[in-house]
This record gives structure tokens, sequence and C-alpha cells, in this order.
């Protein structure tokens, strides 16, 4: 059951960084039906890329729950598209919460997807809800090799390419003058150079060279010296996003290296 979990939340990471990627990029329309069909469309190619993966790495997987489980969350996703790009619940979230309303947003859909995923993978493995073995799950022995290098792979995807979309938005609800209208390159540069950051880091905490952390850090840092120096607002700023890409670096290493 926990096998099928990683697999399908493997799927569902990629999927939502590609999509959300093509968004920025204004590669998808705003119209509600062209987004929901276009990223439909994503979901399918990225799991048929993965099961082909999975088919070459010879995987022991059974095929039926897989495609069914498979099929299921496709049209879960497609209803939270389809009930998050109604107008009223964008006003709603906006009259709750004003300035991080993207952010929740974002939060209340992952929730969302995680949820449907857990209940598609309960319904298809025959479980109760109730029975996802969360004590077993902290026992890294307890569950076969090929499981753990499957939960270690969400825990890293979760901590990359999650934590960007997360970080984007809570800097982006600081609303600081001197980094609206950025360009739409821009932005995505510094996302993937925000990726490969917390991979590095993640890197240096399961390997335990903590030391390397700390000179990650200080190379960032010295890239932006000039911008840190000269203005203030900016040096707050990058400090906040520096700390929370740290953090998420910081925790999705000791959960990898808890579990390796």
């Amino acid at each position: 059951m926990l096998k099928l979990f990683c697999l399908l939340m493997i799927s569902q990471l990629i999927s939502n960084f590609t999509i959300i990627k093509k968004i920025d990029n204004q590669a998808i329309p705003s119209n509600k039906s062209t987004h929901i069909v276009t990223s439909f469309k994503i979901r399918v190619l990225i799991s048929i890329v993965l099961t082909v993966v999975l088919i070459l790495s010879g995987l022991d997987l059974n095929w039926g729950n897989w495609l069914l489980s498979t099929g299921l969350v496709f049209i879960t996703n497609s209803l939270i598209d389809y009930v998050l790009t109604c107008q009223s619940i964008k006003t709603t979230f906006k009259k709750w919460f004003p300035k991080y309303k993207d952010l929740f947003i974002y939060l209340t859909e992952q929730i969302a997807r995680l949820g449907s995923i857990y209940v598609v993978t309960c319904i298809v493995s025959h479980r109760s809800l109730l029975t996802f073995q969360v004590i077993n799950t902290l026992d890294a022995t307890l569950i076969p090799r090929e499981t753990v290098n499957l939960l270690i792979l969400t825990f890293f995807l979760i901590g990359t390419l999650s934590a960007a979309q997360i970080i984007k938005l809570f800097l982006s609800a600081l609303s600081l003058s001197n980094v609206k209208g950025t360009p739409i390159s821009n932005q995505s540069i510094g996302i993937i150079i925000g990726v490969l950051e917390r991979s590095i880091i993640i890197l240096f905490v399961v390997g335990e060279a903590y030391s390397g952390v700390a000179t990650v850090i200080a190379l960032k840092t010295l890239s932006r010296f000039k911008s840190i120096e000269d203005d203030k607002e900016f040096a707050e700023y990058y400090l906040v996003g520096n700390l929370l890409s740290l953090a998420f670096s910081v925790v999705t290493g000791l959960l990898i290296r808890f579990y390796s």
C-alpha cells in the first residue's frame, strides 16, 4: 500500500510542478475548461512516462492496481482543478486571507490532492482508511528496500519542487516594492536556483557534511552581497527566503537520512 501511495505522490508532485511552471510562463490559458484539459493532459503524459520507467526498472508492482488508482486520481484531480478555479472559491479565500490568498489556495489544493491519493490507495488496496500502519512506517526496517527508496524520492520532491512554490507564494505575499514586476524569466531562474540549492543542501545533510551547508549559504549570500548591502528591505526579503529554503532542506535531509 505504501509503495502505491509513494508512486502516486511522485507522479502528483512532478505533475504539479510542471503545470505551475507552464502557468507561470503563461503557457496555460486562464480559461477554466482549457486549464483543466491542459492540466489533465500533462498529468496523463507524466503518468505514462513514469509507467514506462517503472516497467523498465523491473519494479515489483501490481499493475492492475497501478492503472486503476492512476485513473481514479486523474478524475479526482480534475474535480479539484474545477472546484479551485471557481471564482466563488477564489473570492472566499481572498476574503479570509487577503494577503496570503494564493498561498492558502495552493496549500488547500495540495492537502486535497494528498487526501484523494490516500483514499484512492486505500480503496484500490482494499484497506480501511484507518489502517495505514503509521507506526510501521516510522521504522525503516519494517519497510521493503524498494519502498523505502520511493519514500525517500517522495520526500526529496516535496523538499525541492513543492517547497519552491510555497516559498515563492509566501515571499510574493510580502509585496516588496523591489520585487514587483520581476520578469517571468528571472523568476523561473530563481526557482531553478532554489531547487538546485535545496538539492545540494539535502545531500550535505544526508551525508552529515554540515560544513558544506554553510558553504552553500555563504556562496549564495556573496552573489547577492551588493543588493543586500544597498537595500535593507531586499536584505530582509532575502533572509526570509533563505531561512525558509534552509528549513525545508534540513528537514527533508533529516527525514531521508532517517530512512536511509
